[in-house]
């Protein structure tokens, strides 16, 4: 039985990936989340806002509680030809990481693979709004913890291997550098800006 069950899913899957039209009504009729994700993993072309695969995507309510490896896994696909839409769905994990500062336990590789992407498609997008929470969390933090990471050798003398920036406790200070390195080289003028304007208001402090 669970032969047969696997062979049904491994078929359904298969036409999934084939944009097959009934195998795409027969996925929209199912009420089984994890057979639905695992099905959505299977599709490579999400240029489409309109298609199937967006809409029943959508239609799961709570798809990260579902299954973690598949939707991040999802996520990933659409973000090489969405970024901006798969980088909406990020952020509140990625504000939860700060909030409840877990940052530490990042070590989920498929996760690390969709942040990777985000900072190659839409480097500035991402940029703004993890500096925006780290700021925030600096300075609600006191005046010790700010030059602990000031000092940190870990944070002043960052590398750009992008295998290694993603991992570790310093995950979101890195994704940071990671991202200012990325927009250097595609927008030199944002990059420029940034950096006087974090001079001018650490002149000013």
């Amino acid at each position: 039985m669970k032969k047969l069950k696997r062979s049904a899913e491994s078929f359904l899957n298969k036409a999934i990936q084939e944009n097959n039209i009934k195998a795409w009504a027969i996925l929209n009729l199912l009420q089984n989340e994890f057979l639905i994700l695992n099905a959505l993993s299977c599709v490579s072309d999400w240029e489409n806002n309109n298609s199937p695969a967006y809409t029943i995507f959508e239609s799961i309510e709570k798809p990260q509680e579902a299954n973690s490896y598949f939707y991040f896994t999802i996520l990933d696909s659409i973000a090489q030809k969405n970024p901006e839409y798969a980088f909406e769905k990020i952020t509140e994990v990625l504000s939860e990481q700060i909030k409840e500062n877990v940052n530490n336990n990042q070590n989920n590789l498929i996760h690390s693979e969709l942040i990777k992407t985000l900072a190659n498609k839409v480097p500035i997008l991402l940029f703004e709004f993890v500096f925006k929470l780290i700021n925030s969390h600096l300075n609600n933090n006191n005046s010790q913890e700010c030059n602990r990471i000031a000092d940190d050798y870990q944070y002043k003398y960052v590398d750009f291997e992008e295998e290694d920036n993603l991992r570790g406790s310093e995950f979101l200070y890195r994704l940071v550098a990671l991202c200012l390195n990325k927009i250097a080289k595609r927008d030199y003028n944002y990059f420029t800006k940034f950096l006087e304007i974090k001079k001018t208001l650490r002149h000013t402090q």
